[in-house]
């Protein structure tokens, strides 16, 4: 069952300016999620698209970011085939656990026109689709 959707979109150029800012990589990504941007050059298409993950999941949780979990413990990551998926940590995982959640992130960017908080021009936009099922429950037969 599906308990919550979440989409966002990231200006990378928005992304690129704050990750110089001092503490904002630590705030909001997590030890394993900075190993990822480092190791990929501290790409801001990377960068984006792991905060528009972020906001996603705050959305799909009806909670908005920074309510129930720091940024940090929700960390965008990839597997061996370069896809996309969440670990969490602290107040996230224990929250995740509680309502008994499974998360399912699919990650994308786009050469879009952007005029939402910057001047018209050509540049890239990162999105994130964020969906939060029931974890399934096993059932055990019962003897006839």
């Amino acid at each position: 069952m599906i308990m919550g959707i979440g989409v966002d979109m990231v200006s990378e150029a928005r992304v690129a300016r704050s990750i110089k800012r001092p503490g904002f990589l630590e705030k909001v990504y997590g030890p394993a999620e900075r190993a990822l941007l480092e190791g990929r050059g501290m790409r801001p298409q990377t960068a984006a698209a792991n905060f528009a993950a972020k906001e996603a999941f705050g959305k799909a949780l009806g909670t908005g970011l920074l309510r129930e979990f720091a940024l940090c413990e929700a960390e965008a990551l990839r597997d061996e085939n370069g896809a996309p998926y969440f670990s969490f940590s602290g107040r996230a995982a224990a929250l995740m656990q509680a309502r008994g959640l499974t998360a399912h992130l699919s990650l994308t960017h786009e050469l879009s026109l952007i005029h939402i908080s910057e001047p018209t021009r050509l540049g890239m936009i990162s999105y994130a689709v964020f969906c939060l099922k029931k974890k399934n429950k096993k059932r055990i037969p019962s003897s006839a």
